[in-house]
């Protein structure tokens, strides 16, 4: 008999960078001038080991820019199949200024 929670188990680095390969959106978390944490939607690619999007300035690219730490999360649930996933980045951003960077 079940007790209604799932078995969860913790993936590899690897899995991890497979899993954020395969997906486009996922959401930054920063912290904001107010004290308060700001969460923003992102397009995103993988460049090797380093999520990139592109944001027009305003609020994201000022939190971004001060070098603020952040944390960058993408899941996905497969209802048919019962399972689901999560990976959670954390650093700090690095405003790319120029498409040679």
């Amino acid at each position: 008999m079940s007790d209604g929670h799932a078995e969860s188990e913790q993936l590899s680095t690897s899995a991890c960078w497979t899993l954020l390969r395969r997906s486009d959106v996922g959401r930054m978390a920063l912290h904001g001038d107010d004290d308060e944490i700001e969460i923003f939607p992102l397009n995103f690619i993988v460049d090797g080991e380093s999520i990139v999007f592109k944001t027009a300035a305003g609020t994201k690219l000022s939190l971004a820019s001060e070098h603020r730490r952040a944390a960058f999360e993408v899941d996905a649930f497969d209802f048919y199949e019962g399972t689901a996933w999560s990976v959670v980045l954390r650093g700090v951003p690095e405003v790319i200024r120029h498409d040679d960077e």
